[in-house]
C-alpha cells in the first residue's frame, strides 16, 4: 500500500513538473520579466554576498595572524590542573574557618581583559582599512598623473589648432575653387539648430542620459546597501552558516543535505584559493613591470607597475587596461618610447600568461595549467569578465568532483589509477 502511495506521489510530482515546464516555455518573456524584477530587488544583497565572500579571504588571514589558536601543551595542562586543585583546597580551608575569617581570607579574583572576544570586529576593521588603502593608493597614483597629462594636452590644444589652421590655409590657397564654393555657401543657423534639436528628441538622447544617471545613482545605493549587508554577514558568518545547515537538514534528506554541504565547502575553498592566487599573480606581474621599467629607465615605472598589478586582478586580459593607461602616459612624456613600452608589455604578458598565471593560479585551485587557460577562454567568451573570474574556481570544483567519481568507479572495478 505504501509503495502505491509513493508511486502515485512520484507520478503526481512528475505531472506537476511537466505542467510548470510547459507554462515556462510558453511564457518565456513573462518569466524573464518576473526573474529580472526579483533580481532587481535582491541585487543589493547579492552584491553584499559577493563582497562578503571576497573580504572573507583576507579577514581569515588577519584573524589567524593576530589571534592564533593557542595549543596547550601537556606541561601546561598539568600546571592548570594543579592550580585548580590548589584553588579547591584553599576554598575548602576557607569554608572550615569562622564566618568573619572567611571574609578576610577570601581572595578577590583578578579578571584579565579577554581581547580575543573582539577579534572579529578588530580583524574586520583592519580588512576594510587595507582595502580602502589599496584603492586609495592606486587612485592617488593614477588620477593625479592622468590629470596632469590631460592638462598638458589642454595646454597643447592651441598649438594643434594653429597648425591645423595653417594647413587649412595652405590647402585653400592651393585649391581656389574650394574657396569660391565656401564663400558662396550660405548657412541658416536657426534651421540647423532646429534640426539638431529634432534629431536629439527623436533619438531620445535626453531620456537615455536621465536613465543612465538614474542607473548610476541606483548602483551607488545598491553598493552601499551591499557593503552594509556584507559587514553584517562577516560579523555573523558562523551563525548564518549554522542556520543554513539547519534549513538544509530540515527540508532535505540527510544524505542530500550532507552532500550539498560537502560540495559547498569544496566550492568555497576553491574560490578562496583562487582569490589568493589571483592576488599573488597580480603582485608578481606588477613587480615584474616595475623592475623591467626601472632597468630600462621608462618613466612612470612605479605608477605603471601598481596600476597594471591592480588591473591584473581580472584574469589574463585585465592588465591590458593598465597597458593602455601606461602607454598613454609614456606617449605624453616620451613619445618615442611608447612603442617600446607596448612591445615590452606584450613580451611580459606572454611570459605571465603562459608560465606564471597557469602555475600560480592553477596550483592554488588544484587545476592543471591547460584547464586554467581553457576555463578563462570559455568563461570570457560566454560571460565576459565575470565569466573569467568565476569559471576558473567553478572548473576546479567540477574537476575535483569528476576526479572523485572517476576514482570511485575505478576502485569498484578494482583498477589501480596509478597504473593507467
Amino acid at each position: 500500500m505504501n509503495d502505491k502511495k509513493l508511486n502515485f506521489k512520484s507520478l503526481l510530482l512528475l505531472v506537476a513538473f511537466g505542467v510548470l515546464l510547459n507554462f515556462a516555455v510558453q511564457h518565456l518573456e513573462l518569466l524573464g520579466g518576473v526573474l529580472g524584477w526579483v533580481i532587481g530587488i535582491i541585487k543589493p544583497f547579492l552584491t553584499g554576498g559577493v563582497i562578503a565572500f571576497i573580504l572573507n579571504v583576507p579577514l581569515r588571514g588577519i584573524e589567524r595572524l593576530l589571534f592564533p589558536e593557542k595549543k596547550t601543551s601537556v606541561l601546561e595542562t598539568v600546571l592548570i590542573k594543579e592550580t585548580e586543585l590548589q584553588d579547591k583546597a584553599g576554598e575548602m580551608l576557607r569554608s572550615s574557618l569562622p564566618q568573619g575569617l572567611q571574609t578576610q581570607t577570601k581572595a578577590k579574583p583578578v579578571k584579565k581583559p579577554d581581547i580575543s572576544r573582539y577579534k572579529r570586529p578588530i580583524s574586520l576593521v583592519i580588512t576594510l582599512l587595507l582595502v580602502v588603502a589599496v584603492i586609495a593608493l592606486v587612485c592617488g597614483l593614477v588620477i593625479p598623473e592622468l590629470g596632469r597629462t590631460g592638462k598638458v594636452l589642454w595646454d597643447s590644444l592651441p598649438g594643434y589648432f594653429e597648425t591645423l589652421r595653417e594647413w587649412a590655409m595652405k590647402m585653400l590657397a592651393s585649391y581656389p575653387q574650394v574657396t569660391e564654393y565656401l564663400q558662396g555657401l550660405s548657412l541658416d543657423w536657426t534651421e540647423i539648430g532646429t534640426k539638431v534639436m529634432t534629431i536629439l528628441q527623436e533619438s531620445e538622447l535626453i531620456q537615455n542620459i536621465y536613465g543612465t544617471a538614474s542607473s548610476v545613482v541606483g548602483g551607488i545605493v545598491s553598493l552601499c546597501i551591499g557593503i552594509v549587508f556584507a559587514v553584517y554577514v562577516l560579523m555573523r558568518k558562523e551563525q548564518l552558516g549554522s542556520q543554513v545547515k539547519k534549513i538544509l537538514y530540515a527540508f532535505l534528506p540527510e544524505k542530500a543535505a550532507s552532500e550539498t554541504i560537502r560540495i559547498s565547502t569544496i566550492a568555497s575553498e576553491s574560490f578562496s584559493r583562487f582569490l589568493s592566487g589571483q592576488c599573488t599573480e597580480a603582485v608578481i606581474l606588477g613587480t615584474m613591470f616595475f623592475i623591467v621599467m626601472t632597468i630600462f629607465q621608462f618613466p612612470y615605472a612605479l605608477l605603471c607597475g601598481v596600476f597594471i598589478g591592480f588591473t591584473a586582478l581580472v584574469p589574463i586580459f585585465g592588465s591590458f587596461l593598465g597597458c593602455a593607461v601606461g602607454a598613454f602616459l609614456i606617449l605624453m612624456a616620451q613619445p618615442h618610447r611608447a612603442i617600446w613600452f607596448i612591445i615590452m608589455f606584450l613580451i611580459l604578458q606572454q611570459v605571465e600568461g603562459q608560465l606564471i598565471y597557469p602555475h600560480v593560479v592553477g596550483n592554488a585551485v588544484g587545476l592543471p595549467s591547460i584547464w586554467v587557460l581553457a576555463a578563462v577562454t570559455i568563461g570570457g567568451s560566454m560571460f565576459g569578465i565575470f565569466g573569467m573570474l568565476f569559471f576558473i574556481p567553478l572548473s576546479s570544483v567540477l574537476y575535483a568532483l569528476l576526479r572523485e567519481i572517476v576514482y570511485k568507479r575505478l576502485k569498484k572495478k578494482e583498477i589501480d589509477p596509478a597504473a593507467l
